[in-house]
């Protein structure tokens, strides 16, 4: 069963999306989450960053009403990594359509330049089993990831499941939005 672990952790401690994604791979592995140590009996097998959640960061800055029509648009709903070319493309010029101006649409201005340099895809339409993700599966807490990821999870420093946990044990609130990455895992268990 695939689960998806929130991490955070100080922005001092990496200096871009990439330093991120790593350092998270490099403590978990260190730490045990998929033998033991911090996680006590190991809740996985196996953990990729981003992988089935690849772009939920992304998609916190945009308009929720516009992205839930596109997600159920027939060809949206079935593209996966596994579509061709040619329907990626298709799908790709679909988000285009629902969202002109991206990545300037972005609620955050910072989240545009992030991207603008990088190749980008549609997140159900990406590789789930690309181990490093994607550049915007890590980063910087902002006030649209905030309020949609982490906001349920104030006064806790790790949830007991396994959905959430920072890394210097700091309990959730306001104060992490600018001050923290955020990295999405999907791991196996």
């Amino acid at each position: 069963m695939h689960n998806r672990l929130l991490v955070t952790f100080n922005k001092d401690r990496a200096d871009n999306s990439e330093g991120a994604r790593n350092y998270v791979i490099h403590y978990l592995e260190e730490e045990g989450f998929c033998d033991q140590r911090r996680f006590c009996q190991a809740p996985a097998d196996w953990f990729v960053i981003g992988g089935r959640w690849s772009g939920e960061l992304l998609l916190t800055h945009l308009d929720e009403e516009k992205l839930e029509q596109f997600y159920k648009e027939p060809l949206v709903l079935h593209a996966s990594q596994y579509s061709s070319n040619e329907e990626k493309e298709c799908v790709w010029s679909m988000f285009k359509q629902y969202f002109p101006e991206f990545p300037s649409c972005c609620t955050e201005g910072w989240v545009a330049e992030i991207l603008s340099g990088n190749d980008v895809e549609v997140p159900n339409c990406r590789d789930s089993y690309r181990e490093q993700g994607y550049v915007d599966d890590a980063l910087l807490v902002d006030k649209a990831i905030y309020q949609r990821l982490l906001k349920k999870y104030e006064g806790e420093c790790e949830s007991g499941v396994y959905e959430f946990a920072d890394l210097e044990w700091d309990t959730v609130d306001i104060e992490f939005v600018g001050n923290k990455w955020i990295v999405v895992v999907d791991y196996h268990c």
